[in-house]
């Protein structure tokens, strides 16, 4: 921003104006026009910011009134980056470059410079090392010290938040009951909320161990006891049948009980 207003101001004959244009639930929107009185050339430039958190809650009034200042800055400065050619700026960028990252002379100086720049506004370094994507601060060069200071500058003029400018570390993993865990930044967050459950947890694993389905499949063999002693008594009434054919036996007796008075009868006097 401040490189546009100086390149504007040494062009000359150039007219630049910018404003709020409204907002609604999520953004606040600004526009800005460059226009060169002496080329007629005139550019207007339309940006937008947001005015929400992570959450999705909205910004307080103070909060608003800081984002819409950044959008109408950041508009001004496109349109008079293009009204006038890059070319003109361009050496003008790699000089103030060189003054603000330095070489690689003073890389070490200015980058433990920069590191505890942002570790008093509680950045530490793991999460700009992870937001840079280096593995060490050994790592870190002149590109990165260059992206680290436009970061600084952008938060020093309220255009940009710390936490949304260099993201919090998020790193997650599946835990045993299927729900997710945090570690690093976030760990306290994440902490409340993976104490309670491995408790609630391991009851109802332990419930259904004990098995009550065999003790009613051992009863149902009794039953199956109980009808085999009908068939046990069903042989007796065929054998009952066959007894009433016996008297057949004393019709035979009778014709010789007969002759036995006659036997008798040879005893007594007077017969032949």
């Amino acid at each position: 921003m401040r490189l546009a207003e100086i390149a504007a101001h040494a062009w000359g004959n150039l007219r630049v104006e910018a404003r709020t244009t409204g907002e609604d639930d999520r953004f606040v929107y600004a526009e800005a026009l460059a226009w060169d009185m002496q080329t007629n050339v005139a550019i207007r430039f339309t940006t937008r910011r947001r005015i929400t958190n992570r959450s999705g809650q909205k910004f307080n009034d103070d909060m608003i009134a800081v984002t819409g200042n950044a959008a109408t800055s950041i508009a001004l400065r496109n349109a008079v980056f293009k009204v006038i050619p890059m070319a003109f700026v361009n050496p003008l960028w790699a000089a103030a470059v060189k003054v603000a990252v330095g070489d690689i002379k003073t890389l070490a100086t200015r980058r433990a410079g920069m590191l505890q720049w942002y570790a008093n506004l509680g950045i530490v370094q793991d999460r700009i090392l992870a937001f840079l994507e280096k593995p060490g601060v050994q790592d870190i060069d002149l590109h990165d010290l260059k992206t680290l200071k436009g970061l600084a500058t952008a938060i020093d003029t309220g255009e940009i938040e710390p936490d949304n400018a260099i993201p919090e570390i998020k790193t997650e993993m599946l835990g045993t009951d299927g729900k997710k865990i945090s570690f690093g930044k976030n760990a306290e967050k994440g902490a409340p909320e993976t104490k309670p459950d491995p408790a609630p947890a391991a009851e109802p694993e332990k419930k259904p161990e004990p098995a009550p389905d065999p003790t009613p499949a051992a009863e149902p063999a009794p039953e199956a006891e109980k009808p085999a002693d009908p068939p046990v008594a069903a042989p007796a009434p065929e054998t009952a049948p066959e007894k009433p054919q016996e008297p057949a036996a004393p019709a035979e007796t009778p014709d010789e009980k007969p002759p036995a008075p006659p036997s008798g009868d040879a005893g007594l006097p007077g017969m032949p």
